[in-house]
């Protein structure tokens, strides 16, 4: 066995809280500097690096490869869907700002609006709580019927 498969072999075994931190020591640096290059965000890599040793500590007794590469693939992986989460929200957010913008300018929009408030205005609480819900606060249809239950 390496020093680093001991190390964690300790942590399993004892609970060892001075053999994880040694891991730490030694890996926190690298796992941060993947986290930094992939995300560009320093805060971004160190909640990254933290959250990295923190699934170290709930899978150590199923880790059977080289700890490095362990956590080189962890903090990769994470870092990269960060970058895919972030990349989806902005494109959410500017498609939903153009869409508002362009409802805000169209003449057509002035003119169907008060008849579209009239008639949600019309509806039961039952009925205009999940539109409104969904279609003016922007829930999924989840999201509603977890709400409404």
């Amino acid at each position: 066995m390496t020093t680093d498969e001991i190390l964690l072999h300790r942590y399993c075994q004892d609970g060892d809280p001075a053999a994880f931190r040694e891991l730490i020591d030694r890996y926190a640096g690298m796992v941060y500097r993947i986290g930094l290059r992939v995300t560009g965000d320093k805060h971004t890599a160190e909640d990254l690096c933290q959250e990295c040793f923190l699934e170290l500590t709930r899978k150590a007794y199923m880790v059977r490869e080289n700890i490095a590469g362990w956590l080189h693939a962890s903090a990769t992986s994470r870092s990269l869907n960060i970058v895919r989460s972030r990349k989806r929200r902005t494109h959410r957010e500017q498609v939903a700002a153009n869409s508002s913008i362009v409802m805000t300018e169209s003449s057509e929009w002035s003119e169907i609006q008060p008849l579209i408030d009239r008639a949600l205005n019309g509806l039961a609480d039952d009925l205009r709580l999940p539109i409104v819900l969904h279609y003016l606060q922007g829930k999924t249809q989840q999201q509603v019927a977890e709400q409404l239950g």
